[in-house]
């Protein structure tokens, strides 16, 4: 940018953003955190902020252009009132709060919907800046701008709704490390550290334990990190997969508002078996006490003397759902659009820089010590019905309690529901439920009594996923609730592949039309668009987008009339 051909706005406004960044490091794969320190520094990202941005780093303004233009909040200031829209608050009045802070602005605060912001147990929810109001109303976020700043809304909001914690205390926010060290904390790292427990050893307990990645793949976790030892030593990085979006999903974001510990030593635990020298933790920007948190904890690790000889830091994303997809997430962090990667190689082969990376979710890391505490064992011997070991289950929607539940895996949805949830709100009936987030479809109350573990929901025609179980009762109309996820699905395709991005907004505009306007081919057309979202889709997204559709007609065929050919 030559400083003789622009405007004395743009050049004072150039200088302000150059100086932000003065003692940012010149690698272009931080981008994504300069971009973070400048909006916090100088406002939302304009082009000139854009161009100042691209002259530090050496890079063409495209370059940055094209990253800031893919992420939701980078061009809005931190002046942002966020109503969530995901699917939990709808169905406790997120829309109409959204629809009336639209009509009735806070001053200069830009309204901007979410499409889950991972609160479902306070529904509906919104941000004011980065503070929460539960249960939302348009005069609570009102107030809430009017005094933001204050710090008034900070800290773990919420209270447990779990019996009990055996694997991952979460019963109250732990204030530091000493008292997650009285919970037990840190004895599974120096067996680790001190060479007591080998990395094959280690591996062997996780195999045995029969922990999977509670993200939503359901891949064994100790089959993952064997895959690591087969890898080059150089370079070997660890990634925590924080990017918690799947609507209906807040498990993890309790973990790291109440015990990031739990987390951080199993992620240490795998750098010190696996030998490596890097950990980051990438959090979903709308995470703001996760964020917080977590650099705290890590700080505590780092005046222990627990990190020597690993870097460990956080990264926040920027409000793209497509990045909780492990290789849009490397994309992400290294300060590019967060698209999915075509696979091979896998992370495991070349990751982050194209270093070997285990990317592994935070409920998976979090169960790490207490099962090298505790014993493989025990861990597996807390499952039930077959399965083992336990979950964190995120119960919302129509039901009295909603919130986190640590509950053995093989647990039924009736049990999780009617013993633990208090059951439906007033008394009403169950219409359907989701098992495990947006991506797992819609089951019918003849399939509450179904083993909450992988191959059992499989079999029924569902998943586990996230364990994100969502709750619809006999009064709402299941069709409506498929057109908001559809309309997610739609909306957080990140336009790569070209059957997701016609094929997501082909099937949400035919679910949107009335019975009269269904067309006669409808059946076969569905048909076709889900095989080729399935068998053309470079990621997960695309190829789940197509279940809550197939789901519907399947158990709820009376309203999807027109759509089957029954």
């Amino acid at each position: 940018m030559d400083p003789s051909q622009i405007s004395p706005i743009d050049a004072k406004r150039r200088e302000e953003v150059l100086h932000a960044v003065r003692d940012f490091p010149r690698e272009p794969h931080r981008l994504l955190d300069a971009l973070h320190l400048v909006r916090d520094a100088c406002g939302a990202i304009d082009a000139t902020a854009e161009k100042a941005i691209a002259e530090h780093f050496g890079l063409m303004h495209g370059r940055v252009a094209e990253t800031v233009s893919f992420y939701a909040y980078l061009t809005h200031g931190r002046k942002l009132i966020r109503p969530c829209t995901g699917l939990s608050c709808v169905l406790r009045g997120g829309d109409e709060l959204h629809s009336a802070l639209r009509k009735e602005p806070a001053g200069d605060w830009t309204v901007l919907e979410a499409p889950c912001l991972g609160r479902c147990e306070m529904a509906p929810v919104a941000l004011v800046g980065s503070e929460v109001v539960p249960h939302a109303t348009s005069e609570g976020c009102h107030e809430s701008a009017k005094r933001v700043g204050d710090g008034s809304l900070l800290g773990p909001i919420g209270e447990p709704q779990s019996r009990e914690w055996r694997s991952i205390p979460l019963g109250e926010s732990l204030p530091d490390l000493d008292a997650w060290k009285a919970a037990g904390g840190l004895e599974a790292l120096e067996k680790v550290s001190s060479g007591e427990l080998t990395a094959e050893q280690v591996i062997e307990e996780l195999n045995e334990a029969g922990l999977v990645g509670c993200g939503g793949a359901g891949f064994p976790t100790g089959r993952k990190w064997s895959f690591m030892l087969g890898q080059r030593a150089e370079g070997r990085t660890v990634v925590v997969n924080a990017d918690e979006g799947e609507p209906g999903t807040f498990k993890d974001r309790w973990i790291l508002e109440r015990n990031p510990y739990a987390m951080l030593e199993g992620a240490l635990i795998a750098a010190r078996a696996l030998k490596a020298a890097e950990i980051i933790v990438y959090v979903r920007e709308e995470y703001d006490e996760s964020i917080r948190r977590c650099g705290q904890a890590i700080d505590e690790l780092e005046e222990a003397g627990l990190l020597d000889g690993v870097e460990t830091r956080v990264a926040v994303g920027a409000g793209a759902y497509i990045c909780g997809e492990e290789t849009a997430l490397l994309e992400s962090l290294e300060g590019r659009r967060g698209m999915p990667r075509l696979k091979p190689p896998y992370p495991i082969e070349s990751g982050y820089l194209g270093r070997p990376t285990l990317i592994n979710n935070v409920e998976t890391l979090a169960h790490v010590p207490a099962i090298l505490r505790e014993g493989s064992n025990w861990f597996a011997g807390l499952g039930v019905r077959g399965g083992k070991g336990v979950r964190l289950f995120s119960l919302s929607g129509d039901v009295e309690r909603p919130g986190v539940y640590e509950l053995p895996v093989g647990t039924t949805a009736r049990e999780l529901i009617e013993e633990h949830g208090g059951g439906v709100r007033d008394g009403k009936k169950i219409k359907a439920w989701i098992p495990g987030g947006a991506a797992t479809g819609f089951l019918s109350p003849e399939e509450l009594d179904v083993p909450m573990d992988v191959a059992p929901l499989r079999e029924a025609g569902g998943a586990l996923g996230s364990a994100a179980v969502i709750v619809l009762d006999e009064t709402r109309s299941v069709r409506e609730a498929c057109v908001e996820l559809m309309r997610f699905f739609e909306e957080e395709s990140c336009q790569q592949c070209t059957p997701c991005r016609l094929g997501t907004r082909a099937l949400h505009h035919l679910l949107r039309r009335g019975d009269a306007e269904i067309p006669e081919g409808a059946p076969g057309f569905i048909r076709r668009v889900d095989e080729a979202l399935q068998q053309t889709s470079i990621c997960g997204l695309g190829m789940a987008a197509g279940i809550p559709l197939q789901t519907g007609i399947k158990f709820f065929p009376e309203e999807f009339k027109g759509f089957h050919d029954g």
